[in-house]
């Protein structure tokens, strides 16, 4: 028997509990000393860096990407695209998203060296025209959440434990891995709780194998995501718990030190293993209330629906004006997720940590505003100046 474990994460320097200013110190207290936890962990993991992350980590922290390169030139560390601004799926337009995956392709294979070949959606969310996309950029698997799928047309968690297929528009059908986790988010709640140190190296690997043995997880051959964010120590860091990844790297180690444990990347797992099932995940389940990246929102839907409608307007009237480029850019920006949940009831309330009571930072609602004016602007001044032109 073999159990193929998987480790994933994710990068998002834009997430709405990071106040203003702490990007600095979230690279330097957390995202380096991840890459060596990662680094002196040994395993194989995956990780999926947003791209403006990406982009920001390449002109201010060489030395942060210089890690991500070695990595990944060991072997270590499988890279995959998490989109240029982390926008939520089924409320972004077929064109954007297609945008969004290209961007942050073009930037995998300018600052990493490489084409990515999985996608992870941001917040695991999804719609039937996600297949489809991902194929036009060969990309050749997904990576969702197993409540995507569990209790939804008779899937089961079992069914989650090797790979599948999801159904898309056009008869597309695309690969797709489960993330390990509950409805109730308990292996999330246990996670984190041992970056805290609230929870035992040994605790949560007791805990771990047995949740696992109860879920049907221990079949032979069984694959099994366990993800959390990478930022996640850096809310459980205060002065009395300095390294809050060195309890997870123990449990981990600990984990891996059983002979029927196998590590392995994700693209390993699609070659490996046949699609044993075809799923058709519903676009609005998730871990969260989808209502999060809605309500509070309409105003900015009504931004980005002007500031597109007037990008098409002036692509039609001047295609190749170079300011369209930024104007799209601009655009994806303010499509992001982390604006949208910042407004939230739940971010309001603030969420407690060891560190301190976290709310979203309205900066981040602020500045989405602010792209999609943008981006309105200059479609409306490349209108403008080429209708000037054809009347001289």
């Amino acid at each position: 028997m073999a159990i193929n474990l998987i480790l994933a994460t994710n990068y998002n320097l834009k997430t709405d509990i990071l106040k203003d200013g702490e990007e600095q110190r979230m690279v330097e207290n957390t995202y380096a000393p991840m890459l060596d936890f990662f680094s002196d962990l040994g395993v194989k993991s995956n990780h999926f860096p947003v791209g403006l992350t990406l982009e920001t980590l390449a002109t201010q922290h060489e030395d942060v990407i210089q890690k991500m390169k070695t990595l990944k030139n060991k072997g270590i560390v499988e890279f995959g695209s998490h989109t240029f601004a982390h926008p939520i799926v089924p409320i972004t337009p077929y064109q954007d998203m297609t945008r969004q995956i290209a961007y942050d392709i073009k930037l995998h294979e300018s600052i990493l060296g490489h084409k990515p070949r999985g996608f992870y959606p941001p917040e695991f969310t999804y719609d039937a025209t996600l297949p489809k996309i991902l194929h036009l950029h060969e990309i050749e698997w997904v990576m969702l959440l197993n409540n995507n799928v569990v209790g939804t047309y008779g899937s089961t968690i079992k069914d989650t434990f090797g790979v599948g297929q999801v159904t898309g528009i056009e008869n597309t059908l695309l690969p797709c891995v489960f993330v390990y986790g509950d409805e109730k988010l308990e292996l999330k709640t246990e996670i984190f709780k041992t970056f805290e140190a609230k929870t035992s190296p040994a605790d949560f690997v007791k805990y771990f194998w047995q949740k696992l043995e109860n879920d049907g997880g221990l079949a032979d051959d069984a694959l099994v995501i366990l993800y959390f964010d990478i930022e996640a120590p850096y809310f459980a860091l205060t002065e009395y718990n300095v390294s809050p990844q060195k309890h997870m790297q123990k449990a981990l180690e600990l984990i891996y030190s059983r002979n029927d444990v196998r590590s392995i990347h994700i693209s390993e797992a699609i070659k490996m293993f046949a699609p044993q099932k075809t799923f058709t995940p519903l676009p609005f389940v998730t871990f969260k209330p989808f209502s999060l990246w809605t309500e509070g929102s309409e105003k900015l839907d009504t931004l980005l629906n002007e500031a597109r409608r007037k990008i098409g307007i002036a692509e039609a009237v001047c295609k190749d004006d170079p300011r369209l480029v930024n104007a799209w850019r601009d655009l994806m920006i303010a499509e992001g997720s982390d604006a949208r949940i910042a407004v939230s009831k739940r971010r309001q309330q603030g969420i407690p940590f060891d560190s301190g009571i976290r709310h979203g930072n309205m900066s981040r609602v602020i500045e989405n505003y602010e792209y999609a004016i943008k981006a309105r602007q200059i479609a409306e001044d490349v209108v403008k100046e080429n209708h000037t032109i054809c009347k001289a």
